[in-house]
């Protein structure tokens, strides 16, 4: 007994001299689990406190604290761990039942309010088929769950086309394609087809007070991600008409209409400008005598002396090409068409020469 102690002291001072376990064991002839046993025993001088470390590792170990971090806080062998918890097996049996018990009732509760089979076994890291088991163990029907979700999903898409979800939201939101989800709303006593056309009224409507209220064309077919003659539809059929205007008011219109052509300005400007259209604004430049050709002759009449202006004032070749939008052929032609000479290096078109006094 005495020789025994005294190996035992003499294995826990190599050991805090700093010699390793595999070669204390080699040393003495011993097992290295043997050694770490005895230097744990030896290290505990009170058996109440070595109790009492014994039941906070085990308490550890049946909480689900890993192998590394309870070899961390005890500085203790995964040797001698393993002798304590075999010590306390029985103990340890019963929280993991205990634990496994708990895990499946989370699991069943998280089915039954709807969790995916994906997600659920995502947050269990379990096979969908454990835990169907674990949840008909439980005395939970997946069938019925499953029918369950089921209805309450066809009554939340039926809710939002009633509420005028579009197709690809819809498709999108559920995961399913635009033919089950029509199919689900004939199941549910809806029918797309009048939802569709409610729908539609509404929007029509809407559209038509915004045109009454002052709104252009264009800006309802931004607003609405509609076509501008889409949006005239619209106002076809909701009978909608512009307010009377007098014949003094026309002719004011055909005149500023016609300054504005003789000016240089498109009939796409024009017709954006007074919300009419491009054959309605060539329909009031024949009128009043001026054909399409002659409208664009004017036009590149006064865009030629505005490039001349510009190169005269001192604007390079290549800022007038970028302003215009033209070749630096055509510029050239104009400056020539409009007696300006070749561009020189240095000074402006048609300047005079610096005094030399």
């Amino acid at each position: 007994m005495q020789e025994r102690q005294a190996r035992n002291l003499a294995i826990v001072r190599d050991l805090r001299e700093g010699m390793r376990r595999t070669d204390v064991a080699r040393k003495y002839g011993l097992a290295r689990e043997i050694v770490s046993l005895i230097s744990s025993m030896q290290s505990e001088d009170n058996p109440i406190r070595r109790k009492e470390r014994d039941q906070a590792i085990v308490q550890d170990l049946q909480e689900g604290m890993k192998r590394t971090d309870v070899v961390r806080k005890y500085r203790l062998a995964w040797e001698t761990i393993s002798l304590i918890a075999r010590m306390h097996r029985a103990d340890m049996a019963i929280r993991r039942k205990e634990r496994r018990q708990e895990r499946d009732q989370a699991i069943v509760l998280d089915l039954q309010e709807g969790m995916k089979k994906t997600d659920a076994v995502q947050k269990y890291g379990l096979t969908w088929q454990y835990i169907t088991r674990i949840a008909i163990e439980q005395g939970v029907g997946m069938a019925r769950i499953r029918k369950e979700r089921r209805q309450e999903r066809d009554q939340a898409i039926v809710q939002d086309l009633r509420e005028g979800m579009k197709e690809a939201d819809a498709i999108q939101k559920y995961g399913l394609t635009w033919q089950r989800i029509t199919q689900i709303a004939i199941e549910q006593g809806v029918d797309i087809v009048s939802i569709k056309k409610e729908h539609k009224q509404e929007r029509d409507q809407t559209i038509a007070q915004d045109l009454q209220e002052g709104m252009t064309s264009e800006e309802a077919a931004t607003k609405y991600r509609l076509t501008p003659a889409y949006i005239r539809n619209i106002a076809r059929e909701h009978v909608l008409r512009r307010k009377r205007v007098s014949a003094q008011e026309l002719e004011a219109r055909d005149r500023a209409v016609m300054q504005d052509l003789k000016g240089g300005m498109s009939t796409k400007d024009a017709a954006r400008k007074y919300e009419r259209t491009q054959v309605h604004i060539l329909t009031i430049a024949r009128k009043h005598g001026v054909r399409r050709s002659e409208q664009n002759a004017r036009g590149r009449q006064l865009r030629d002396l505005a490039i001349a202006q510009d190169l005269r004032e001192g604007m390079s070749v290549k800022e007038v090409v970028t302003k215009y939008g033209l070749s630096k052929g055509s510029i050239y032609r104009i400056s020539r068409k409009q007696g300006l000479g070749p561009r020189r290096r240095g000074r402006p078109p048609n300047s005079a020469p610096a005094d030399p006094s």
